[in-house]
């Protein structure tokens, strides 16, 4: 599968990453809105990796100009207080951003762009933190496929279609994961 992928990394300055395909975007740097402009109106579903400026200074921009009703979804790590904190202050700088939703995730919890198209939400280290908190995630772009079983290859649709309806599509498919893309944020994979 071919991404188009625009973005921009500086450490300490700047990071941000969109993928069009998907409407998606990894972290919100300074320069987002500048260089997507009108594009950034693709953007459905932004994943913040973490709460230090260089991946969020671009974020309040992006949301004050792409806010609607339902949209966009903001996710990041779940016990990053800046967050919601930035939700606030969004809200009663700009109140017809209210729409956002702003969705905080654990590592393992996937989001799901399509029915074949995911985001999965990984652990990494890059913002020390307790056993069990969690401030700073990478993040996966799955692709997940279902195929036919291998010992039910050789039958007719009307066998498969009998086996579906006695025990279901999991007893005939297995489903069939590849990771198109990896985003660890700050942070070594």
């Amino acid at each position: 599968m071919q991404l188009s992928i625009t973005g921009y990394s500086t450490a300490l300055f700047s990071t941000w990453y969109f993928v069009e395909e998907f409407g998606l975007l990894f972290d919100a740097g300074d320069g987002l809105m500048a260089s997507l402009m009108q594009k950034s109106r693709k953007v459905s579903h932004a994943f913040i990796s973490h709460a230090d400026r260089d991946h969020l200074t671009g974020l309040l921009q992006f949301n004050q100009l792409n806010a609607r009703p339902g949209l966009p979804l903001i996710y990041y790590p779940a016990n990053c207080g800046s967050f919601p904190a930035l939700e606030d202050f969004s809200n009663r700088f700009d109140p017809h951003v209210a729409g956002t939703k702003w969705l905080p995730l654990v590592p393992g919890e996937e989001v799901w762009l399509r029915n074949d198209i995911l985001v999965k939400a990984i652990k990494n280290g890059h913002v020390p933190s307790a056993e069990g908190i969690f401030k700073s995630c990478g993040y996966k772009l799955v692709q997940v496929r279902k195929k036919l079983k291998p010992e039910f290859i050789g039958l007719s649709g009307t066998e498969l279609r009998q086996l579906t309806e006695q025990h279901g599509q999991d007893f005939i498919n297995t489903e069939i994961r590849t990771t198109l893309l990896g985003y660890s944020g700050d942070t070594p994979v």
